[in-house]
C-alpha cells in the first residue's frame, strides 16, 4: 500500500472565525458553493488571519509511472515533493449539494495557472533500449490546468458538533501544456540527457496520457485530504444551511 502524508496546518478557530462573515450556503445553491470555496481558500496566506498558506504543500512520497512503450518508459518516486500551485485554485462551477447529499456524487470544476511538483526523485526505466536509474531533483510543472473533482460527502458527529466528511474524490486534469526536468537522468552521457527531456517535453502529451492514472490517483488523494483538513474542522453550519 502506498504511504501518504500531507503537511497542512490549519488553525480552528481563525478558520472558523474567518468564515463567519460569511453566510452558509442554501442547499441547491451551486453559485454559493463556488463563491465559498473560494473564500476559504482565500483565507489562506492572508497576514490578517493564522493560516498557513497553501504553498508549498509537502508530499511525503508519490509515485508516477508510465506505461510500457518500446520509445520510453519509467516509474518516478517523488520524496518529500512540495507542491505549487494549490493557492491559485478558483472554482468555476459546481454542481448544487441537496439536503439530502449523503452518499451523492457532486462535483466542482477549479481552475490554476500553473500547478508544480519539485523535490527528490528516484526513477527507473528504459530509453528505446538504454536503461535508466537516477535520482536528483525534478520539476515537473502543468500549464492552465483545468481540475474536475467528483466527491461524495457524509456527516459525522463530534462533540455535539456536526462536520462533513468527503469521501471516494477523483479528480480528472487536464493541462495545456507541460515541462519536465530532471537532474542526472543519464549522468555519463549529458546529449542522452538532452534526448530524453526533448522526447520527454515535445510528447508532452502522449507522456501525461500514460502517466495519467497515476496522476489521477495522486491528485486525488491530495484533493482529498486538504477537503477533509477544512470541512472536518469546520462545523457544518459555517458551510450549509441546515433548513
Amino acid at each position: 500500500m502506498e504511504k501518504w502524508k500531507i503537511f497542512l496546518f490549519i488553525n480552528l478557530w481563525s478558520l472558523s472565525y474567518g468564515l463567519s462573515s460569511f453566510a452558509p450556503c442554501k442547499y441547491n445553491d451551486s453559485d454559493c458553493i463556488v463563491n465559498i470555496f473560494n473564500s476559504i481558500i482565500s483565507l489562506f496566506g492572508d497576514e490578517d488571519t493564522e493560516f498557513q498558506a497553501l504553498d508549498p504543500l509537502l508530499i511525503e512520497n508519490a509515485t508516477l509511472s508510465t506505461k510500457y512503450t518500446p520509445t520510453v518508459h519509467f516509474k518516478l518516486l517523488l520524496l518529500n515533493t512540495k507542491l505549487h500551485g494549490l493557492q491559485t485554485l478558483r472554482a468555476i462551477r459546481a454542481t448544487p449539494i441537496q439536503e439530502d447529499f449523503i452518499g451523492q456524487e457532486n462535483e466542482i470544476v477549479l481552475t490554476t495557472p500553473q500547478v508544480t511538483l519539485h523535490g527528490p526523485y528516484k526513477m527507473k526505466g528504459k530509453f528505446h533500449l538504454i536503461p535508466l536509474s537516477s535520482s536528483g531533483m525534478c520539476n515537473i510543472t502543468l500549464y492552465n490546468v483545468e481540475l474536475t473533482v467528483k466527491y461524495t460527502l457524509d456527516k459525522v458527529t463530534l462533540n455535539g458538533e456536526t462536520y462533513v466528511k468527503t469521501s471516494d474524490t477523483m479528480v480528472d486534469i487536464k493541462p495545456e501544456s507541460m515541462w519536465t526536468e530532471l537532474d542526472n537522468i543519464f549522468n555519463t552521457n549529458k546529449e542522452i540527457d538532452e534526448a530524453i527531456h526533448q522526447y520527454i517535453n515535445e510528447n508532452w502529451r502522449d507522456v501525461f496520457k500514460d502517466m495519467k492514472p497515476s496522476v489521477t490517483k495522486t491528485f486525488s488523494k491530495i484533493a482529498e485530504d486538504v477537503f477533509n483538513s477544512i470541512s472536518t474542522k469546520v462545523p457544518l453550519k459555517f458551510l450549509l444551511k441546515e433548513e
